[in-house]
């Protein structure tokens, strides 16, 4: 006979087996629902995990976003203010060149008004010379200049058209006379006025105030921004 035959289940009684099977049952239970809460607090977890990974995301784009945005607004400040000190400063230098190019050589007037034929030829051509000298000692600075033109119409949506027409009439104007004169000094009186006889402003010398006027207009302002903390 084994153990549980042996059993005197009478005397064990019938409220023992089931408290027990009660205890069991409610062991069951408790572990069940031990269970549920668990899975429920790990969904709980997960759901709170996920979205505040959400947000996180959202945060870091949004933040990713505003870093490109103000990088991106330095970065055209930057580029604009490099251009607007650029075009402004070799707009100067070329107007001291400018002046430079259309001032006589010591004695011109002079010999002009007194001397002879002869001397009037050569004295213009020595003249129409230290332009075209002075013009070539000066042509990168003048390319690098006009080739501006096409970099301020792109940042500043064709501002400066005007300025660079003026720069180039009037380089052409003197450069192009100045080269006439070298072979056919008796028309200087008809392309004299590329030389600045008197010390008082004439044309040219308004032509270029005004560009160099006008390209302040578009510029100034840009140089006088307050750059980003």
């Amino acid at each position: 006979m084994n153990f549980f035959s042996e059993l005197d289940w009478k005397s064990i009684g019938v409220g023992a087996i089931i408290a027990a099977f009660i205890v069991s049952f409610a062991n069951i239970c408790l572990q069940a629902m031990r269970n549920k809460a668990e899975r429920k607090l790990a969904k709980m977890r997960f759901d709170y995990e996920e979205n505040l990974a959400e947000r996180k995301f959202d945060y870091e784009k949004k933040l990713a976003e505003r870093k490109f945005e103000l990088e991106n607004k330095r970065y055209v400040r930057e580029k604009t203010r490099q251009l607007a000190e650029e075009s402004l400063t070799l707009a100067y230098h070329l107007r001291a060149t400018i002046s430079r190019m259309r001032t006589p050589i010591p004695g011109f007037v002079e010999v002009y008004d007194e001397g002879d034929e002869a001397a009037r030829a050569v004295l213009i051509k020595q003249t129409y010379q230290a332009i075209l000298d002075e013009y070539e000692l000066e042509k990168e600075i003048i390319d690098k200049f006009l080739d501006l033109e096409f970099r301020m119409k792109s940042w500043f949506d064709g501002a400066g058209d005007d300025v660079f027409a003026k720069f180039k009439e009037t380089i052409i104007e003197i450069s192009a006379g100045a080269r006439i004169l070298l072979k056919h000094p008796r028309f200087f009186g008809k392309t004299s006025s590329i030389l600045k006889l008197s010390p008082e402003g004439d044309l040219i010398d308004r032509k270029i105030d005004d560009a160099i006027q006008l390209l302040e207009n578009v510029c100034r302002p840009i140089l006088s921004e307050q750059p980003d903390v």
